[in-house]
């Protein structure tokens, strides 16, 4: 994943209530939420 990709995730998962980008890589990222322990994988 370049510096964009990830740009634009962070900013779509905050905007959808996921604040914390656990982890990425080149196949994808998990993202977690503060509130809840929900912990989702982003796969491209």
């Amino acid at each position: 994943m370049n510096p964009l990709q990830r740009t634009l995730i962070e900013k779509t998962d905050n905007d959808n209530g996921f604040e914390h980008v656990v982890a990425s890589d080149v196949s994808g990222a998990h993202i977690a939420r503060y509130v809840m322990p929900i912990v989702c994988w982003l796969a491209w």
